[in-house]
């Protein structure tokens, strides 16, 4: 439970920089990812393909943001010929890759799959790794309410 805590703290820390940038999609974006995580049948850790996935929400929007996803990009770029030879990202060559306090978390789409947690991240992977089959292990939510989770989520997007 502690661990748990100070990983919510450490996260929260994280995003300090955004809160004065704070808008009324912010609210609405985290009124989705919450109704997700609460109100959900089951998740469970699958390989997807990098090409499959989507963002809830952009990352060219906020300084801190592209500065973040540039770094994680040089990154990954570093090691971009045994990554594509791995063919297979588990979430603990994700989080080696690119620390985090959360792992990405994903739902299901009609087109493929939408990241809700680790948008900088998935873009960073998707800059570098696009295109050459990659797969990637997120932690899936199946949403109990999931078409009207999908409809916010279209409603977001309108936002952005």
């Amino acid at each position: 439970m502690f661990t748990m805590i100070n990983n919510i703290w450490k996260w929260l820390y994280s995003k300090r920089n955004e809160v004065a940038q704070l808008q009324y999609r912010d609210l609405l974006m985290a009124q989705i990812v919450m109704e997700i995580m609460n109100v959900n049948d089951g998740n469970g850790f699958e390989y997807l393909p990098l090409d499959s996935l989507r963002q809830l929400h952009p990352v060219d929007n906020r300084e801190d943001t592209i500065a973040s996803t540039e770094l994680r990009s040089k990154t990954i770029e570093r090691k971009r010929k045994a990554l594509i030879k791995k063919k297979r990202l588990s979430k603990e060559d994700v989080a080696e890759l690119m620390p985090s306090v959360t792992y990405m978390r994903a739902i299901p789409a009609k087109d493929g799959y939408i990241v809700f947690e680790g948008n900088g991240r998935l873009v960073a992977l998707q800059n570098v790794l696009s295109g050459h089959g990659v797969l990637v292990e997120l932690d899936v939510y199946r949403p109990t309410r999931h078409a009207a989770i999908l409809r916010k989520i279209k409603r977001l997007s309108r936002y952005y």
